[in-house]
Parts: C-alpha cells; sequence; structure tokens
C-alpha cells in the first residue's frame, strides 16, 4: 500500500517537476513608462507597461528556466522593448554565463542606451552579474543623472 501511496505522489508531482518558473525583474528608475516583452524564444511570451519607478516582477511558467539553452547553443530567456527603434532588449548569453545586450547601439558591455515609449532616452543596465536560473534581472535609468556610472554617464 505504501509504495502504491509513493507512487502516486510522485505521478501527480511529475508536472509540477516538468515546468520550471522564471522571474522577470525590471527595475524602472527613469521617470518613463516602457513597454516591455519578456519570455522564451519560440515559447511563451509576454508584453506589459512598467510604469515609471516602479519594480515589475513577472514569473513566467514553462520548460525552460532562465537559463536554458536551445538546440542552436543560444540562451531561451528575453528582454525586448517593442517601441524602441533600435530594437533595445537583453537575452541570457550561455557563453559566459550573464545577460548580454540586443539590438542596434554603441553602448558598453554593461549597458546602452534605448527610448522610452514617450521617446525619452533611458539607460538600459544589465547589472553586469551572472545569470541566476530562477531570475532574469535588468535596470532601466535616466541617462543624464551625474551620480550614477550605470546611467550612462561617469
Amino acid at each position: 500500500m505504501k509504495k502504491i501511496l509513493a507512487s502516486l505522489i510522485l505521478i501527480s508531482s511529475l508536472p509540477q517537476i516538468a515546468q520550471a518558473d522564471c522571474m522577470f525583474k525590471i527595475l524602472n528608475y527613469s521617470d518613463s513608462p516602457i513597454t516591455t516583452k519578456i519570455g522564451f524564444y519560440g515559447e511563451s511570451s509576454m508584453t506589459f507597461i512598467v510604469a515609471p519607478a516602479e519594480t515589475a516582477i513577472e514569473h513566467i511558467k514553462s520548460d525552460y528556466n532562465c537559463k536554458s539553452v536551445g538546440p542552436s547553443g543560444l540562451g531561451k530567456s528575453f528582454v525586448l522593448f517593442p517601441k524602441d527603434p533600435a530594437y533595445g532588449g537583453a537575452n541570457y548569453s550561455p557563453e559566459n554565463d550573464n545577460i548580454t545586450l540586443m539590438g542596434k547601439f554603441s553602448g558598453t558591455d554593461g549597458g546602452r542606451e534605448l527610448r522610452a515609449d514617450n521617446g525619452i532616452p533611458i539607460w538600459l543596465n544589465t547589472m553586469g552579474s551572472p545569470m541566476e536560473s530562477k531570475s532574469f534581472e535588468i535596470k532601466l535609468n535616466f541617462t543624464g543623472r551625474p551620480n550614477s556610472k550605470s546611467a550612462g554617464t561617469q
């Protein structure tokens, strides 16, 4: 009887084990709203607006976690800013195990400028820290703040 009960518990927990969870955390320190799309390439995604001076935290349940790698050897998780004319965003890079910038830009390894929904330039910072399997975190900041290297000024 105990073996049957243990088998039933194991079978009922399989769908939960098969699904991973990725928490996307967007810290918007700017005074502009920005449309954000998060997800996994070729899988689920969602689009929402991150309000000014807010932190948005969204979870996506999938067969993948934040550090999953696709058949091509590229990372599956991404954050895009669809209204940015230079196609700004970031994705997981398994090559160096951190978040890499995307789009047309002339930024630095740790950040790049992009445009908020209202056209105001803001700075996308990938934090420069190693990627975690359960969270994908980026920061948006003013471009003209003189007291912050992460804001794109020195």
